[in-house]
């Protein structure tokens, strides 16, 4: 057995991982907004080995999700539930039902990935996820379509602690992000920004809620700060989170921080990370700037992003940022603590 994933070119043997105990399991979830860096994050999170990744498992309600029907939520903390608990073969053939869309989903679970290789039709054998996900001490979700109120029914539901993690970005970002891709323009939630602000404002008062008598299982982060002190703010969710801070998670760090990725994938994990913050800046036009500001004032307020003040409303609409330093639209000295 070995405390790290490394490079195989076989199947990890399973028969060699006990059974993780109730009381050693280590239960993480990752709530956040779309085009927040959530996929770097949950691949970031998912190199302690060995992890049993589920990435977006709400997918499969793709049109009523918590995010969008409340009446939803009972149903998502029932699936989630179950996915941390390992209960794959309780599910129901819904889930793990092979259709080809969501093999790229699955196949973000590194821990399955190296058991199916090249056999694909094995990311749907509920068998062998509950087989595999029973050996894996850390048991994460990354999911954009669950908020801070819903992780409090999934914490009162399960029967052993669920830690959270809240990925913030700023809202100029998310947005500017979420114009460039082309399913996210074909959905009106997804281009508001008073919807997005709307559900940070609400995701803010549970935390607010939860700091009054608790504030043990909850790491709040910021994209920024991920992004610009990659290996200190990685070593700080480590520890808060009961992960193993390896050599292989630094080179992990190294291989997906310095450089972009060469095909420009949207979704990929492989960034000039010290770029990302301002990458917004260029692409957003005055007009779009005074809208996420107006919308989303106090939110960028309780988070630390600064307000670009010095701005008119362009009547052509064709007017575009001048440059802008860090320090001008972040408050570098923003402790991750204080987010709390």
């Amino acid at each position: 057995m070995t405390n790290s994933r490394g490079n195989r070119d076989s199947a990890p043997n399973w028969s060699e991982y006990p059974v993780v105990g109730t009381d050693t399991v280590n239960k993480i979830i990752i709530v956040t907004e779309a085009r927040s860096g959530s996929t770097f994050l949950g691949d970031l999170l998912q190199q302690s080995w060995p992890t049993f990744y589920n990435f977006e498992p709400l997918i499969t309600m793709r049109v009523k999700n918590p995010r969008t029907d409340q009446s939803t939520v009972t149903d998502a903390v029932k699936l989630l539930t179950s996915l941390l608990d390992c209960q794959f073969t309780a599910l129901g053939d819904h889930y793990l039902r092979p259709v080809f869309w969501k093999v790229p989903y699955f196949s973000w679970n590194l821990a399955m990935k190296d058991s199916v290789r090249r056999d694909q039709l094995q990311y749907f054998n509920a068998t062998l996820n509950q087989y595999v996900c029973n050996r894996c001490r850390h048991r994460l979700i990354k999911t954009i379509r669950f908020g801070v109120e819903d992780y409090l029914q999934l914490k009162q539901k399960s029967k052993t602690p669920v830690k959270l993690v809240f990925l913030v970005r700023d809202p100029r970002g998310v947005m500017s992000s979420r114009y460039r891709m082309q399913w996210c323009l074909n959905s009106p939630n997804c281009t508001d920004v008073d919807v997005l602000c709307q559900r940070m404002r609400s995701d803010i008062s549970a935390l607010i809620q939860m700091k009054k008598w608790s504030k043990d299982n909850v790491t709040v982060v910021r994209y920024e700060d991920l992004s610009l002190k990659p290996f200190e703010t990685t070593r700080y969710l480590y520890e808060n989170l009961g992960l193993q801070f390896t050599p292989a998670v630094e080179q992990w760090l190294a291989e997906h921080t310095i450089t972009d990725d060469i095909l420009a994938n949207p979704h990929s994990t492989i960034r000039n990370s010290r770029l990302a913050p301002l990458s917004w800046i260029p692409r957003m036009s005055v007009n779009d700037v005074l809208e996420v500001q107006e919308f989303c004032y106090d939110v960028m307020q309780h988070f630390g992003y600064k307000i670009v003040d010095n701005l008119d409303y362009d009547y052509n609409d064709t007017k575009v940022l001048d440059n802008y330093t860090l320090d001008q639209i972040l408050d570098l000295n923003y402790s991750l603590k204080d987010l709390l």
